[in-house]
């Protein structure tokens, strides 16, 4: 009987590893729509990589590997871009919302690029909460402190994650 349990407990930890390790995906996929009026090639920077689809009914596709979690970039066409933030990559589904559109600085025409969402993945999670919690306290007199513990919290939460040192040097 003895014998018994610990051989379901055996296998049950077997099958639960290898399943764990099957889950574990080696690619993302970023979806995405654009607003403004553009129709033409979208380039990503990711992993000294450059790849590009086109933007189809205001739509666009990528799929690729990252071997660790980093930054992924736009740029449109030849000119120079310009973009509001970067945005994590992580092997997981990634929806994105862009606007596209062009500014004129100093006489200089750029494309600029703003990231209005992001989701599906564990950095898109940590973001959101932080920024709903520098937006309602912000402007509160005990600012500091609370962004100090609400960033001790993300960093020991995600003591490896790139956006937890992202907002350290930031808060510096």
């Amino acid at each position: 009987m003895k014998d018994s349990i610990v051989f379901k407990v055996v296998m049950f930890l077997f099958f639960s590893t290898i399943m764990m390790s099957q889950s574990k995906r080696d690619y993302f996929s970023v979806t995405g729509i654009t607003h403004g009026d553009y129709s033409g090639y979208l380039y990503m920077d990711y992993n000294d990589t450059r790849d590009s689809c086109k933007v189809v009914n205001n739509q666009f596709y990528f799929k690729g590997k990252m071997p660790i979690i980093g930054t992924g970039s736009f740029i449109i066409g030849k000119g120079p871009t310009i973009m509001t933030q970067d945005f994590y990559l992580e092997n997981e589904d990634i929806n994105l919302e862009l606007t596209l559109t062009k500014k004129t600085v100093r006489n200089v025409e750029y494309d600029w690029v703003i990231i209005n969402s992001v989701s599906g993945t564990k950095t898109s999670s940590i973001q959101k909460d932080y920024e709903m919690f520098k937006a309602k306290h912000e402007k509160d007199k005990s600012w500091q402190a609370k962004r100090y513990d609400k960033l001790d919290s993300i960093v020991s939460k995600h003591p490896d994650h790139p956006y937890s040192l992202g907002l350290l040097v930031e808060a510096s």
